[in-house]
């Protein structure tokens, strides 16, 4: 009881890391999971506010392995009029806990801390040591952790395996590990026409239109089919083997995706046709733009836009550096901007695509682990999102 009511305590912190606004509430979570820890006998637990991150450790024997546990303690925003209960007060229904972050990823948190607590109790230390990061930004980007795990180098170099909480189950009865993620990186452009807009009745079928410059780059990034045509993007990609493609062919059998594109109401999928839809958002590259700007947007106004504003979002697959991959962007944009419309582009990344193969030590311990506890081997499944932090450390 305990300990659902901590987790209910967590739940309640917003801890929305994107809203400056809510960042006390990011800190004030950091200071209670301080407090947890150190209850349980985590050793120098610690909130890095710069960084948003919480640390401790627990060194019972220098002689064993050192285990890395991360997890994140900040949720994605929350749309109220959508949910049937306060998102922010941890609700019992049917026997299942709802709020934001119940799952992603307060309640492993928890779940984890819980359980060394019980150990500790039971057995009096643990059998080998364990360090921890608590990321209060993962939703955001983690945008400081690069910089904290430099300056701190030595404590994380000391980690010999990891675990990462951020995660989940295949069922009540068997496990689950997460073979691979994509990484992932963005460009955001600017583009400029002129110094002010311009009255199209005036200047229409001579000044050249922001937006219209916009439109024109982004589709020339696309061939008709929706895969990449982009000059090198794919370059680098490590391709699948036959083995991985007839795993993850097992692991999402009986799914049917003529179903799903119904459910979503999308008229036709788009890509790599040599690739099944699972496989081209498990394992292969990806690009999409993710918002458009230009023009008066709130009625109808006679202009000619003179500034127009996008970001595009790759999703890298294996060998993908994703440097590499917004140097290629950015170069395409600029061979195809029209007109002499002035651009400028700021690009950042959240780290490369983690994959383990079966020779992993780490990978073949947790396999070994929850085949000998559920009495079956573990579902093993690619992600298509990222864990900027996996790639960080």
């Amino acid at each position: 009881a305990r300990h659902l009511e901590q987790h209910a305590e967590l739940l309640a912190f917003r801890t929305l890391a994107m809203i400056p606004e809510e960042r006390p509430q990011v800190d004030e979570a950091g200071a209670w999971l301080v407090d947890l820890m150190s209850g349980i006998g985590i050793e120098n637990a610690a909130y890095h506010s710069d960084a948003l991150l919480v640390t401790g450790e627990i060194i019972s024997d220098e002689t064993q392995p050192t285990i890395l546990v991360y997890g994140h303690f900040d949720v994605q925003p929350v749309d109220e009029s959508r949910w049937d209960t306060d998102p922010w007060v941890a609700t019992e229904v049917d026997g299942k806990i709802y709020g934001r972050g119940s799952t992603d990823n307060k309640g492993m948190i928890i779940a984890f801390l819980s359980t060394l607590e019980g150990l500790i109790a039971t057995d009096g230390s643990l059998p080998v040591n364990v360090k921890f990061i608590w990321d209060g930004a993962e939703e955001f980007g983690s945008q400081g952790m690069p910089a904290w795990l430099t300056e701190n180098s030595d404590w994380i170099a000391g980690a010999d395996f990891g675990v990462n909480v951020d995660a989940m189950m295949a069922a009540d009865d068997q496990g689950l590990m997460w073979r691979g993620l994509r990484g992932g990186s963005d460009v955001e452009v600017r583009l400029t026409s002129a110094n002010t807009a311009l009255h199209s009745g005036i200047y229409g079928g001579a000044a050249p239109n922001a937006a219209v410059a916009a439109s024109k780059i982004i589709a020339s990034m696309w061939n008709a089919d929706g895969t990449v045509a982009i000059e090198g993007f794919a370059d680098d990609v490590i391709a699948a083997t036959e083995m991985q493609r007839a795993e993850i062919a097992a692991a999402v059998e009986g799914v049917d995706e003529a179903q799903a594109r119904k459910r979503l109401d999308i008229a036709e999928w788009v890509g790599d046709e040599d690739y099944t839809i699972i496989e081209r958002t498990w394992i292969r590259p990806s690009l999409d733009v993710t918002g458009v700007k230009s023009g008066y947007l709130d009625g109808k106004a006679s202009i000619i836009p003179f500034d127009a504003w996008f970001r595009v979002m790759s999703r890298t697959a294996p060998g993908q550096d994703p440097v590499k991959v917004n140097e290629a962007i950015m170069a395409h944009i600029k061979k195809h901007t029209p007109w002499g419309v002035r651009v400028e582009m700021n690009a950042s990344s959240f780290g490369g695509a983690p994959f383990f193969d079966d020779t992993d030590l780490g990978f073949q311990i947790g396999k070994q682990v929850l085949a000998d506890y559920f009495k079956i081997p573990p579902q093993v499944l690619y992600v298509g999102g990222g864990v900027p932090a996996l790639a960080y450390v």
